[in-house]
């Protein structure tokens, strides 16, 4: 797809341009919306998800962990080892 098409999807979509050849295009619209410029220039600093069919395990310990340090239920260190002890099982 062409830079000037893909920018005008983005406009339309305000996803993430998949091609940088889009990115001098949508200087003016990012101008108008700059929240979404650094929202986009996340993208390049993002790291896949593992694929394991353990994260999605992982993940719910630790939620649960920092829901109880953040509700004072057990310290962040307390919360986060049960997490790491539950993991390991």
């Amino acid at each position: 797809m062409q830079p000037a098409r893909l920018a005008h999807w983005v406009q339309a979509t305000a996803y993430v341009p998949p091609r940088r050849a889009a990115g001098p295009l949508l200087d003016d619209w990012y101008r108008k919306n700059p929240q979404l410029r650094a929202a986009h220039a996340q993208i390049g600093r993002a790291v896949p998800r593992p694929n394991l069919p353990e994260y999605a395990a992982w993940t719910a310990l630790l939620e649960e962990a920092i829901l109880k340090a953040t509700t004072g239920k057990l310290s962040a260190k307390a919360a986060l080892d049960e997490a790491q002890k539950r993991a390991e099982r």
